[in-house]
């Protein structure tokens, strides 16, 4: 819980990619350096682990439902107008 809320105040949202690794910087406390937060946040998503924890989690803002991250997150339009920029360029 600690790790997820730092991580919320870091980025602003709770769309932790799976292969988010937390950083070895003063950005994140010295004892959560390293911490695989992406595989963390996977398992809690699919159930494996921390099920008695939803409703704290919840409570941070923790969403359950995975999280759109890159090109889809944005829709079918954005992304082909991106790409026909892109092409056009």
């Amino acid at each position: 819980k600690k790790c997820l809320k730092w991580y919320l105040d870091l980025y602003g949202d709770m769309k932790v990619r799976k292969s988010f690794v937390v950083e070895w910087n003063d950005s994140w406390p010295e004892d959560m350096w390293g911490l695989k937060l992406g595989d963390v946040v996977t398992n809690i998503r699919r159930g494996r682990t921390h099920k008695d924890k939803r409703e704290e989690l919840e409570s941070i803002g923790f969403l359950f439902e995975k999280q759109q991250t890159g090109p889809t997150c944005h829709g079918w339009d954005l992304t082909k107008l991106a790409l026909e920029t892109y092409k056009a360029l």
